[in-house]
């Protein structure tokens, strides 16, 4: 598999950063992925990356922590939640 070159990872970063704008439209939900992929981040270990990478990272993990929230606060996982939390 060849490297990336430097054009390919800012397209990506590019990508992911347009994406991140789309999601991220609740400020509280932003907040509560930002210390959620903060947290996460920070015990992987990997922080030698470039810094346009590493918030790749950082903004892929919120994406995904946003898109959750929205998915449940939509009601998409209502059926499980007796699942989840049986004593509630």
């Amino acid at each position: 598999m060849a490297a990336a070159s430097e054009d390919e990872i800012n397209d990506w970063v590019q990508a992911i950063s347009t994406l991140h704008a789309t999601v991220a439209t609740e400020p509280a939900d932003e907040r509560a992925a930002r210390e959620a992929a903060a947290n996460l981040w920070s015990g992987f270990g990997y922080q030698d990356a470039p810094g346009d990478v590493l918030r790749m990272f950082a903004q892929a993990i919120e994406i995904g922590y946003m898109a959750a929230l929205r998915d449940v606060r939509g009601g998409d996982f209502d059926d499980q939640r007796d699942e989840w939390r049986p004593h509630d």
